[in-house]
């Protein structure tokens, strides 16, 4: 089932204690008013809330075995994801912010798991276990929240304690070679005063690539483990403290994206001078023939699985006061660890080992209190305070083939044909290791409130606000860790000085400048704010409207070709929303419509720009993509027409484009085609004029579909059918709006039947993912002068059988 403002139901009076709160197997599909949401830190009826927001129970996430975010925003209307490693994850609301691999740079879109924000992307990289409800709510947060974001956020929540025994084991095999085991036990330590609950998975399946070059190996795997163990105590009745402790590891082959395609010619027909394929058909390589467009092969000799690890502790500490005010503190870290070895040639030679050792610490303070309800004026004040510490480091190591392949075509001519020649070809690079460190650090405080009048019965105004001020600092050290052999007449006898000239001229060309710079920091003080009148037209039809303001503060940067200070300006959001929330013929169906304007100031995006000091002839770098404009619509419903029968749907239309993007830089492919910009007027060769066109990985529209039927086959067995379809029409998910960078469109059928005992002790499915094993990316890089077009390759077909046991 898909998720929508009639997701599965969640118990409506989950108990304060953490009962719980997790369906029953006999419970009906049920009265879609139950769905209760806490978005607002309110227990409230989805329905009830004024802000477009979708929910999924756990319920029915667990019965789909979706364990991660890539899985979850499949169900989402107008989320994607990225999500090819932890550093590379990106998610996108309403197609913006599919931005990744930059540690500098905030996201959009946040993550929050049990109240903590993850203040780096990667720390949504795990699967997800004993999962009580997921919420995603759309547009700019923080008059709610600790940490601001001005696109949306996806609230996790998982399973509390309880001080009632019980607890869930399952086993999953499948193809290809899939072994899933997850499991929960909740017990009182001290009854009424203590309870744990102690979590697991353990997730292994062989990936979709094979490795020609060493047949054991498959890329794309997953193997990784997870914990998670709590603590609830209730010293007294309106005391409760809760303690959360997960850590979580990957070691998997997932550091790939295949080539695909390497032009040789440009758009205009003019041949390409220098390309990955002609640097590789050198005699010096023997004939050797890459694989170039396999989405099945691939003949890789030096990556090394990329390895995450994560902690995470966090402490919430709630006191419900008789006057009716709560009291809530949540103090948390989280750590990640990330090393990535990767084989950038994809090739059986030793020419590019590179990868990112990065290093996250985070410290997050937050203080609630909220007002009591049902009075004409109720509140939530809060403050917060995150302090963030980073230390990435891009490391490159050239092998023994590094020069035959980077030497240009009058390198290569001059020292391939000698004996003497090939040694400087040889050692030009072999050894030579280079290394750069950033430090990106930020303390960010805020304080915000949010208040809701309610006017009459039927009319509300929410009225909401927050000033944050953030310090942010940064510091770029490159170095030349190991310099490789000394180049010189002495060391090679008989090389005339032009081959040793040459033999340099090949280090340098990788090597460039090193030097050891502070960044510029920034203070910055911003105001987000929020406006959202409401009316029941009905009791169960609800109107709203509101507007909003958000930001995300700026980022120190650098220009990565010699250290300049390159800083870039904050991104301002301003939303509008106006929504519709009905339930019709006896609540058995749901129906809610949601249209939206957001316009964003100054987007943060990785940029390319051309940069003839560079081997490839272009730098990358966080910077301002100029402004973009969203426009579109949301539905989100569903149809129960019997009690054990549910219908799901949402569809969503949206125009986002480059509302004033006039100075991009040009696609390689375009670079060196004239262009024209929007009012017909010629263009400097490498530029385009972007305005308005569809934005990078935005799909038009999207779809999503499901049925769920569960028949009752007999007086203690009950059957379970579900079917669910999601479509993407075509998008660009090239950063850069490469013309090779077109994702047509495409459909993902999913779907599984099982049999449970009446009273859910036990339960037997069978599941499929990608069903009919369609073939779709995610992201196609650009073509260089050493590299092919990549693609980011997405999850092929799946199916499994789960055994499932209550205990």
């Amino acid at each position: 089932s898909f998720a929508t403002g009639a997701a599965a139901p969640v118990a409506k009076d989950a108990a304060a204690d953490g009962a719980d709160t997790t369906p029953d197997a006999d419970e009906p599909a049920g009265d879609v008013g139950e769905v209760v949401v806490s978005a607002r830190h309110r227990r409230e009826r989805i329905q009830d809330v004024p802000i477009p927001i979708s929910s999924i129970s756990g319920a029915d996430l667990a019965r789909d075995n979706d364990v991660n975010i890539t899985d979850f925003t499949r169900k989402l209307p107008n989320v994607s994801v990225n999500s090819p490693n932890a550093r590379q994850t990106s998610i996108a609301i309403r197609g913006v912010g599919k931005n990744s691999a930059n540690d500098s740079m905030e996201a959009s879109v946040g993550v929050i798991v049990d109240n903590v924000v993850a203040g780096h992307v990667g720390m949504s990289w795990a699967n997800y276990v004993d999962i009580e409800s997921l919420e995603v709510v759309r547009g700019p947060q923080g008059t709610l929240l600790g940490k601001n974001t001005t696109l949306g956020a996806i609230n996790i929540a998982t399973r509390k304690p309880s001080f009632t025994p019980d607890g869930v084991l399952e086993a999953t095999l499948g193809d290809p070679k899939i072994l899933q085991l997850r499991g929960s036990y909740s017990a009182p330590l001290i009854a009424d005063k203590l309870a744990f609950r102690a979590s697991f998975y353990v997730d292994d399946r062989d990936g979709q690539l094979t490795n020609l070059y060493n047949s054991n190996e498959t890329w794309l795997e997953t193997h990784r483990w997870g914990a998670r163990l709590q603590l609830l105590a209730k010293p007294s009745d309106n005391v409760s403290a809760r303690i959360i402790l997960d850590p979580a590891r990957s070691d998997e082959r997932i550091n790939i994206d295949p080539f695909i395609l390497d032009p040789a010619a440009f758009n205009d027909g003019s041949v390409r001078p220098t390309t990955f394929s002609s640097r590789i058909a050198r005699g010096y390589f023997n004939g050797y023939v890459p694989i170039i467009g396999s989405v099945d092969l691939i003949d890789t000799n030096e990556g090394q699985p990329l390895q995450t690890e994560q902690n995470g502790a966090s402490a919430e500490i709630n006191w419900d006061h008789p006057s009716g005010f709560t009291l809530t503190s949540i103090s948390a870290y989280r750590g990640l660890d990330f090393d990535a070895k990767n084989d950038g040639d994809q090739t059986r030679f030793s020419i590019s080992r590179n990868g990112t050792l990065l290093n996250v610490e985070q410290f997050t303070q937050e203080f609630r209190l909220a007002s009591p309800t049902g009075h004409a004026v109720d509140y939530q004040v809060g403050a917060f305070a995150l302090r963030s510490r980073i230390s990435s480091t891009s490391r490159s190591l050239y092998g023994v083939d590094s020069g035959a392949f980077y030497a240009t075509n009058g390198q290569y001519t001059s020292l391939g044909g000698s004996p003497v020649g090939r040694a400087l070809l040889q050692d030009s690079l072999k050894g030579v290791y280079v290394t750069t460190e950033t430090r990106p650090t930020t303390d960010s405080y805020a304080l915000y409130g949010q208040v809701n009048w309610n006017i009459t019965d039927r009319a509300k105004l929410t009225l909401g606000v927050r000033d944050s001020y953030e310090e942010k600092d940064n510091s770029i050290d490159k170095r030349l860790a190991t310099p490789g052999v000394v180049l010189d007449v002495a060391n090679y006898p008989g090389a005339t000085a032009a081959q040793i000239a040459n033999a340099q001229a090949i280090r340098d060309g990788q090597v460039g400048s090193v030097f050891a710079k502070p960044g510029l920091p920034l203070s910055e003080n911003s105001i987000s704010w929020l406006v959202s009148p409401n009316y029941k037209l009905t009791d169960d039809i609800l109107l709203y409207a509101s507007a909003s303001h958000g930001e995300k503060s700026g980022a120190v940067q650098f220009n990565n070709s010699n250290g300049a200070p390159l800083n870039v300006d904050s991104e301002k959001v301003d939303d509008y929303e106006l929504g519709l929330k009905g339930q019709f013929f006896d609540h058995k169906l749901v129906f809610n419509v949601n249209l939206y304007q957001t316009e964003i100031n100054g987007y943060q995006a990785n940029l390319t720009v051309l940069d003839p000091s560079q081997p490839s002839g272009t730098r990358s770098f966080l910077g301002n993509a100029g402004d973009i404009r969203l426009r579109g619509v949301e539905l989100e419903g569903a149809w129960y027409p019997i009690e054990t029968l549910r219908f799901n749907y949402t569809l969503a239309y949206n125009d986002a484009i480059y509302s004033d993007y006039a100075n991009a830089t040009c696609p390689a492919d375009l670079a060196n085609v004239a262009q024209l910009d929007r009012n017909g007027a010629p263009l400097a060769i490498g530029i385009c004029d972007f305005t308005g066109r569809q934005i990078p990985s935005a799909s038009k529209y999207v779809a999503n579909a499901g049925v769920d039927w569960r028949p009752r086959l007999t007086d203690s067995l009950d059957g379970h059918l579900y079917l669910n379809a999601s479509y993407r029409s075509a998008a660009n998910v090239n950063p850069a709006l490469s013309t090779f960078g077109i994702q047509p469109a495409y459909t993902l059928v999913s779907g599984g039947l099982g049999i449970s005992t009446r009273d859910g002790r036990y339960e037997l499915a069978l599941w499929a993912k990608n069903l009919f094993d369609e073939k779709f990316v995610t992201n196609i890089s650009a073509y260089s002068s050493s590299a092919a077009i990549g693609e980011t390759l997405g999850e092929r077909r799946t199916v499994g059988v789960t055994l499932r046991a209550k205990l």
